[in-house]
C-alpha cells in the first residue's frame, strides 16, 4: 500500500503504524543524530537493517552530496525499500543481503506485518516476542471500567503501532532464506576507504554485524549507532568492546522500563592521540533525559 509521511512524503509499506513510527523517530525525533553523531555533506553512511529505508530517504533530504549503502536481507521487505528509495538514484546503492559475521544463507522469520520485528534470530528475542503476546492476551481479557485504566499506556503503543499490524505481528509469520555477507567483505567489493556513519538495526543480531568486521578495517568507521538489544553482553558488553577499539560510547537507555529493553548505542571514534574521556564513555541517557555517568 501506499503511505502518506506527516512531511507529506508517500512511501510504500504493509503497516501504516509501523510507518508512521518509524517517521517520527527518523525524523521528527532524529534518534540517529543524538550524543554527538553529526552528518555532513559528502559523507558515506551505511545503512544495516534499512527496513522501509526510512532512513536513508532521511539521509537523502537533509544532504544533498552522500553515499548510502543500504542493506536489508528480506526479498519482501526489499522490494519496499527499492521502491522507496528509487528518487535517490545514484546517491543509493541497495543490497538485499543481511551483514553477519559469515558467508552464505540463514533462515529469517519475516512478519508481513509487521515487517521491522522481522529477524534471524526470534529465539534471542523470545521474551520480547513473549511480552508482547501477554500484553495482547491481557489487553482482552480486562473490560471492566475499572481495569481500563492501567491499560492506558499499551493502548498508547497499540495505536502508534497500529493494532492491525500488531494482532498479524503476534499471530502470523513466515520463513524467507536470505544472504549473508560480512561488513569487510562489503568495504573491500566496494572499495569503501571510510565510513562516516555506521547504523545498524537488526534485530538482536547486532553483534553478528560487528563480528564481521576485520580488525583492520575498525579505523575507517567514525560514527556508529547501533539499537541494542538484551542478548549475549548487551549494551554494556558493546559498550566496552567499542572503547576497546577508540570509540568513546554513549548508551540511550531511555526504554529501559521496558521488560525485555532495547537500548540505542552511539559511538564516535577519538581522535588519535586523545585519552579515553570517561565521563563521555560511560554516558547514559535516563528514562527522564537526564545524563547519568
Amino acid at each position: 500500500m501506499r503511505i502518506r509521511m506527516p512531511n507529506g512524503m508517500m512511501i510504500h509499506g504493509r503497516s501504516r503504524g509501523e510507518a508512521r513510527l518509524l517517521f517520527d523517530e527518523i525524523f521528527t525525533k532524529q534518534v540517529y543524530l543524538r550524543n554527538g553523531v553529526e552528518l555532513h555533506e559528502g559523507d558515506v553512511v551505511l545503512d544495516v537493517g534499512a527496513n522501509l529505508g526510512l532512513f536513508s530517504l532521511f539521509l537523502g533530504e537533509t544532504l544533498r552530496d552522500v553515499a548510502v549503502y543500504a542493506f536489508e536481507p528480506i526479498p519482501d521487505i526489499f522490494e519496499f525499500l527499492r521502491l522507496n528509495t528509487s528518487r535517490m538514484e545514484e546517491r543509493i546503492l541497495l543490497r538485499n543481503v543481511g551483514l553477519s559475521d559469515r558467508e552464505g544463507q540463514a533462515a529469517f522469520t519475516y512478519y508481513p506485518h509487521l515487517p521491522c520485528f522481522s529477524t534471524s534470530c526470534p529465539d534471542r528475542l523470545e521474551k520480547r516476542w513473549a511480552d508482547l503476546r501477554d500484553d495482547l492476551i491481557g489487553m482482552g481479557r480486562k473490560r471492566s471500567a475499572h481495569d481500563r485504566a492501567p491499560l492506558q499506556p499499551f493502548r498508547e503503543k497499540l495505536r502508534s503501532w497500529g493494532l492491525s499490524g500488531l494482532l498479524y505481528y503476534a499471530s502470523r509469520k513466515k520463513d524467507r532464506l536470505c544472504t549473508l555477507t560480512r561488513l569487510s567483505k562489503i568495504v573491500a567489493d566496494h572499495g569503501i576507504d571510510r565510513i562516516d556513519l555506521l547504523k545498524i538495526d537488526v534485530e538482536g543480531s547486532e553483534w553478528d554485524v560487528l563480528r564481521g568486521c576485520d580488525e583492520a578495517d575498525w579505523g575507517k568507521i567514525k560514527q556508529l549507532v547501533v539499537e541494542v538489544h538484551d542478548v549475549e553482553s548487551g549494551a554494556d558488553g558493546m559498550s566496552e568492546w567499542l572503547q576497546e577499539r577508540g570509540y568513546e560510547v554513549a548508551i540511550d537507555r531511555t526504554h529501559e522500563e521496558r521488560r525485555s529493553p532495547v537500548s540505542l548505542l552511539y559511538a564516535i571514534r577519538r581522535k588519535p592521540g586523545a585519552a579515553p574521556s570517561r565521563r563521555q564513555s560511560q554516558a547514559v541517557v535516563r528514562s527522564d533525559g537526564s545524563v547519568a555517568v
